[in-house]
């Protein structure tokens, strides 16, 4: 069959003719010794195996027992390996046959690792699209509708898939008004060069958007098709808006801004109102150092103003004393914050001529230290004032209560009971005059006491102070509560006679209790001292801590008045206050605050 040999020697398909029963090669062709790289001599008598023409032997089983047992393979994809170990995909086919009383049969291999490849990579662009986190597009030409589009197009327009294809632009409602359509349409169609523009577009909700949009033409089997690629950028729109709204005010407002080189000074811009007030023109100003045109005269201001920025990212009214084009210096406050422009720490800046300011500031401190100074010598000659007439009274008060007790003493017996009862009040007012006196002279030494913060241990000094209590109401049944841990930064002396003067509040107002309980605590940023003892009407709070004012009587319970208002005072040359809450018959809680 010399036609049938010509054609199996000359076609340009690899063909081999092989023994069915012993699967070695008989022949074959030049095409198939180009794909493979084996020559005829190399590959009769050997088979596929023996020539490691499969990449996966699974595939070269499935093959033989495929044949045998249909005499036919069907076409396959398989993956096949040249002489030099090099792979491809291939399609491959055999048939059986019968010559001369032998069977045979012609198996034929096409490289198809191209075709496989562009399916492959075609795949891949489809994976692509669909995936991509930008919205894109595909419309037929023809048509004018929307052959298909990706997840970030549905998500930015709010419309499904199923919505836009088959379906034009204008019909959708994409277009946020007319001119819009207008304005792509002669972008894209009269403008061929053109392969982007920005425009705004309308999402499903009505809701209009900046868009920038990009094409590109492509013909797929002869049809043509344009990718359009969308951008949202109203972000960008916007900032952009609010960039030129900025440089209106930066250009128009009546304050004095600038932006410098943070490194050397030079002014980038200036607006009309710095110009101004150091007496040059902005045209003078832009480009030049701010140490050449003097308005820094002292160079180390500037070097501490920028370390300042350096160190906090900003400096806020750093004080400043400039100088005018005249030579005219005027005190400024400058604030600024550095910013990168281009890759290069610029300052945005800010400054106000307040020598006005300043002078009256200055007279108005020398007005409060003359004022503080008279003050102070007032208090000094007042302080001297009370102190010399609680001393002074201290004599004649023991004398009445020394008399009256003699009386008593020696001359009871002559005197009626009237008499008698009367030289015992005289003794008892004088006594708690006395301790009144005594009271306001320790209220003074206090005051005039200077103050010295330390750090100080509350709950230990509340320990000792409700010990000391113990020992002097021996007898009485005493539940003190003092919470571990409480400090503050207090004067030791004040802290203790404020601390004394609450802690005997309670007892004495708890002595009517069989058990008394005291508690010394922090709730919130205030301290605490509490009692379950009389208690109060919170009708009279307001007058607790004014002197001598008492909400129970001499004979209930003993006392001068002046404890919670010394109390008060202390607390205050602290920084703090005090206050009382309270019920009758459920006792009274002091709150103080003492600042850091």
């Amino acid at each position: 069959m010399p036609a049938l040999e010509d054609l199996f020697r000359t076609s340009p398909v690899a063909r081999a003719l092989v023994d069915f029963d012993t699967h070695r090669f008989v022949s074959v062709n030049p095409a198939w010794q180009r794909l493979f790289g084996y020559s005829a001599e190399e590959a009769c008598g050997r088979n596929g195996a023996e020539l490691r023409l499969w990449a996966e032997e699974r595939d070269r089983v499935d093959y033989v027992r495929t044949i045998e047992q249909s005499r036919h393979t069907g076409i396959k994809v398989t993956r096949r390996r040249r002489k030099g170990g090099e792979e491809f995909d291939a399609l491959s086919a055999a048939e059986e046959f019968t010559f001369d009383g032998r069977r045979y049969h012609l198996t034929t291999v096409v490289d198809v690792t191209a075709q496989v490849r562009i399916d492959a990579m075609s795949q891949t662009l489809a994976a692509v699209f669909a995936a991509s986190p930008v919205a894109q597009s595909i419309l037929d030409v023809q048509r004018g509708v929307f052959h298909d589009v990706n997840a970030a197009c549905e998500r930015m327009f709010g419309f499904t898939r199923e919505e836009f294809i088959g379906r034009s632009g204008r019909e959708i409602g994409l277009w946020a008004d007319e001119e819009e359509y207008r304005k792509h349409d002669d972008a894209v169609l009269r403008n061929p060069a053109r392969r982007e523009y920005a425009g705004r577009r309308r999402r499903k909700n009505g809701e209009v958007f900046d868009v920038r949009v990009f094409w590109e033409n492509v013909v797929l089997d002869g049809l043509e098709y344009r990718l359009y690629t969308l951008l949202d950028i109203t972000a960008e729109v916007r900032a952009g808006r609010a960039t030129e709204l900025l440089a209106k005010f930066f250009r128009s407002s009546p304050a004095a801004h600038g932006i410098s080189r943070l490194e050397d000074g030079v002014f980038v811009d200036v607006n009309e109102a710095y110009a101004r007030l150091v007496g040059f023109t902005r045209d003078e100003l832009v480009g030049q150092p701010s140490s050449l045109v003097g308005v820094w005269p002292d160079p180390g201001q500037r070097a501490r103003f920028v370390e300042v920025v350096r160190t906090r990212g900003r400096a806020l009214e750093f004080p400043l004393h400039a100088r005018r084009r005249t030579g005219e210096y005027f005190e400024a406050q400058l604030s600024g914050e550095e910013v990168e422009i281009d890759g290069v720490p610029h300052l945005v800046w800010s400054i106000a001529d307040v020598s006005a300011l300043v002078e009256s500031r200055d007279a108005l401190e020398r007005r409060v230290r003359e004022r503080t100074a008279e003050l102070e010598a007032s208090n000094r000659e007042l302080e001297a004032f009370s102190y010399s007439v609680s001393h002074d009274m201290r004599a004649p008060v023991r004398a009445i209560a020394g008399f009256a007790t003699i009386l008593l003493d020696e001359h009871g017996g002559e005197l009626s009971g009237e008499a008698q009862r009367m030289l015992a009040r005289i003794a008892g007012s004088a006594a708690h005059m006395g301790a009144l006196i005594d009271a306001l002279l320790d209220l003074s030494r206090l005051m005039r006491q200077p103050l010295e913060r330390r750090p100080l241990d509350v709950s230990a000094l509340a320990a000792r102070l409700l010990d000391e209590a113990r020992d002097r109401y021996a007898g009485r049944a005493v539940v003190a509560r003092v919470q571990p841990g409480l400090t503050a930064n207090a004067d030791p002396t004040l802290l203790r006679s404020a601390l004394a003067n609450l802690v005997d509040n309670a007892l004495k107002y708890t002595a009517r209790r069989a058990e008394a309980v005291i508690e010394v605590n922090r709730e919130g940023g205030e301290f605490f001292v509490r009692d379950n003892g009389e208690g109060f009407d919170m009708a009279y709070s307001g007058k607790l801590f004014k002197p001598f004012e008492r909400l129970h009587g001499e004979g209930e319970f003993p006392g001068t008045g002046i404890g919670l208002a010394t109390v008060d005072r202390i607390l205050r040359r602290h920084g703090g206050r005090a206050r009382a809450e309270g019920m009758p018959g459920k006792g009274a809680t002091v709150y103080f605050t003492l600042p850091e």
